[in-house]
């Protein structure tokens, strides 16, 4: 699985100590519009389901070096 809010803020701080003019961190902060009436209407097994779809979809489209995380809900980071 992704690392939480607290493995974020870990993960974030290690990095911010090794922050310099060259050498940046970035931070992307999402959500999922539309969401909450999949839970709603489908329940929170599908919800869960799309949630992991949704991880696996990032953690596809990023560089090994990077990190996805998620912060609760339907929020993610990627730093």
């Amino acid at each position: 699985g992704l690392p939480n809010r607290r493995g974020l803020s870990l993960s974030l701080t290690a990095a911010l100590t090794h922050c310099s003019p060259e050498r940046l961190v970035a931070i992307y902060v999402m959500d999922l519009d539309g969401f909450k009436p999949v839970n709603d209407q489908h329940g929170h097994d599908v919800g869960d389901e799309l949630l992991v779809a949704v991880a696996r979809r990032l953690q596809g489209q990023v560089r090994q070096s990077d990190l996805v995380a998620r912060l609760g809900g339907d929020e993610f980071v990627v730093m």
